[in-house]
């Protein structure tokens, strides 16, 4: 071939170069400007398996404000020495994520409902199980010291083992290079082949009894630290598919008697979300796992009436041990 010939050929494939490379310039642009690799970065190798790195704030798409404090909590205020106080542990029911505002979060809603008193401290990362919450818990003794009262989320199979670390594309260590690559991968590609996010869904399996020793140690040392009782309650959290055996009368939770045996011995109270009436199938997300803000705020109230109504009766039993001295 001539160099007459050639060099069309070479300044169109030079010319569709500066193109291709403008075209990835600005999504790369749009992409970090919208906000949409805003997202808090983990720690890994913690005890918990992974944890999301303290003091962390930002803006999901520009729009959906997320904290993390001093103790990797998701909340905006720093953990100190505060009473009254209600430890809120658990999972993504609890911690919420990208999708929504903080202000639609659980332990936002329930401090909406409890008011400023007492404060509410949420233990919560997105696929924790018992196992790596219970973890958390043993690394922050002076968290569990503290604590006047207990609200600690249960989910079927959470007694099986410690929810690991999945890989970059769920609990990123780090900012993306590249953030429209990241975001394809991590966001599109899977709605592209129909696979469900694996972000912030906990391990399943049979119950260990290694782990139900454990929580139960764990459940013991915190009721321990409070003078008054009623020092909390577990609560039960069923999927949709859970949800609806439920309502056809089916027992959603195998290790239900385990659970339970566990709060009596500590003096906990059991409230299972699939029996309250006011919880509905509408309140889950597509993925059938998660609540919606609308849920989150239906587990507010139900939450926030246990907690006031234990409250009261510690206020009374806290008048009395003041006035014996």
């Amino acid at each position: 071939m001539s160099d007459d010939v050639a060099r069309p050929w070479v300044r169109i494939v030079g010319l569709s170069l500066i193109v291709l490379l403008g075209v990835v310039a600005v999504l790369e642009m749009v992409t970090r400007l919208s906000g949409a690799a805003d997202f808090p970065i983990y720690e890994v190798g913690s005890p918990t398996g992974y944890v999301v790195a303290p003091h962390q704030a930002g803006r999901f798409l520009d729009r959906n404000d997320w904290y993390f404090n001093n103790k990797s909590m998701p909340i905006q205020q720093d953990w100190a020495v505060v009473h009254p106080n209600v430890l809120l542990v658990g999972n993504s029911i609890i911690m919420g994520g990208d999708p929504f505002r903080q202000a639609e979060k659980l332990t936002s809603q329930l401090e909406k409902r409890l008011g400023p008193r007492p404060v509410v401290w949420p233990v919560a990362i997105g696929g924790w199980s018992q196992p790596n919450e219970v973890a958390y818990l043993n690394a922050h003794p002076e968290i569990v010291a503290s604590t006047d009262y207990l609200a600690w989320e249960y989910m079927a199979g959470g007694l099986s083992r410690p929810t690991p670390w999945v890989g970059p594309y769920v609990f990123p260590t780090h900012r993306p290079i590249y953030a429209t690559g990241y975001i394809f991968r991590r966001y599109v590609l899977p709605r592209l082949m129909n696979t469900h996010d694996p972000s912030g869904i906990p391990v399943t399996g049979a119950l260990n009894v290694a782990n139900l020793q454990s929580f139960n140690a764990m459940a013991a040392r915190i009721v321990h630290s409070a003078n008054c009782r009623p020092a909390g309650f577990i609560w039960l959290y069923p999927t949709e598919l859970e949800f609806n055996a439920a309502r056809n009368g089916a027992d959603w939770l195998a290790e239900r008697s385990q659970v339970t045996a566990i709060a009596r011995a500590n003096g906990l109270n059991v409230i299972d979300i699939a029996r309250e009436p006011s919880w509905s199938v509408a309140f889950y997300r597509p993925d059938g796992i998660h609540p919606t803000a609308q849920g989150a705020a239906a587990l507010a109230v139900i939450l926030a009436r246990e907690i006031s109504g234990d409250m009261a009766k510690r206020h009374m039993c806290e008048q009395a041990i003041v006035a014996r001295r």
